[in-house]
Parts: C-alpha cells; sequence; structure tokens
C-alpha cells in the first residue's frame, strides 16, 4: 500500500510541474503574409509594440518576451507573479507577452498580443512545443535567459533583472 501511495504522489508532482503543450487548433503559424512591416517599429516607453517581429526590435532596454496560450493553467496561474514584476520594473524593461492562441489573458497591466512572426524558436534558436515559454534579452538585445515549459520560473528572471538595471 505504501508504493501506491507514493506512485500517486509522484505522479501528481509530476502533473503538477508538467508545462501546457503548444498545440492549438487556433494557433497562429509563423510566416503569415498579413504581417505588417516591422522593419521601422520604435518601442515604447512602457510597453513593447505588437507589430516588433525581431529581437533587434528590443533593443535599448532589457526584455522579457513570453509566449504563452490561455487554455493552459500554467500560463494563467503565471499572470499575477508577471503582473507584478512588470509593475516593479516597467520603467526599465520591455515586457510582452505573445498569445499562441489569438487570445487575451485577464489582465490589464501586460502588454500582450499574437505575433506569429516572432517565435521563442527563433529569438532562442532553441525548439520549444510547450508554454509557459519564455526568452530575458539585455539591453543590447542578447539573450540571457530561456525557458521552455517552465524550465526556468520568473523569480529566476527577477534576480537576472535587479542585477541588469542596476548596472
Amino acid at each position: 500500500m505504501n508504493i501506491l501511495k507514493h506512485f500517486f504522489l509522484l505522479s501528481f508532482l509530476v502533473l503538477s510541474l508538467s508545462a501546457c503543450s503548444a498545440a492549438s487548433d487556433s494557433v497562429i503559424q509563423a510566416g503569415d503574409p498579413t504581417q505588417l512591416d516591422t522593419e521601422n517599429i520604435e518601442i515604447s516607453t512602457s510597453y513593447i509594440s505588437s507589430d516588433i517581429s525581431t529581437v533587434a526590435g528590443f533593443a535599448g532596454k532589457p526584455s522579457l518576451i513570453v509566449w504563452g496560450g490561455t487554455y493552459c493553467p500554467h500560463c494563467k496561474e503565471s499572470i499575477p507573479e508577471l503582473e507584478k514584476l512588470y509593475t516593479k520594473y516597467q520603467d526599465d524593461m520591455n515586457v510582452q507577452i505573445n498569445v499562441i492562441d489569438n487570445k487575451k489573458f485577464d489582465t490589464y497591466i501586460l502588454p500582450q498580443n499574437s505575433n506569429p512572426a516572432l517565435t521563442f524558436d527563433q529569438v532562442t534558436q532553441y525548439s520549444c512545443g510547450y508554454v509557459p515559454a519564455f526568452a530575458l534579452i539585455d539591453a543590447q538585445g542578447a539573450m540571457v535567459l530561456k525557458s521552455c515549459g517552465g524550465e526556468k520560473t520568473l523569480a529566476d528572471v527577477e534576480a537576472l533583472l535587479s542585477v541588469m538595471i542596476t548596472q
């Protein structure tokens, strides 16, 4: 009986730490021909324009790009923590949630969009089929941290941001 109890506990832990698959019926595919020309779009002081599609467009401030789906419970659970992080550092960083299912999270604080031209794979050069995923980019446009499907946490992001912003 003790073995069965441990099996269920281990199964619960594995399921609770797992990520959501990025597959969704309404996911927008990269290379969508309706995308705007994003070559000359500027970054606002408080949020990243939803039309920026290259890492170079984020230069100037540390930037956090988050990929998530509104169908993903892990993504939804991270919104309050992401709102706190954004509120704390919003003058010193850019944040964008790239929602892969073309819907919106229930937040009025965080900038969010559905930009199929800006993929996790493109930004990080790392293949990821799960959400939440994120990339932290420094002010010069170099990636300093990436996470696919919960490999890292927003606490890891904040630890790096506190150092990057005070320099």
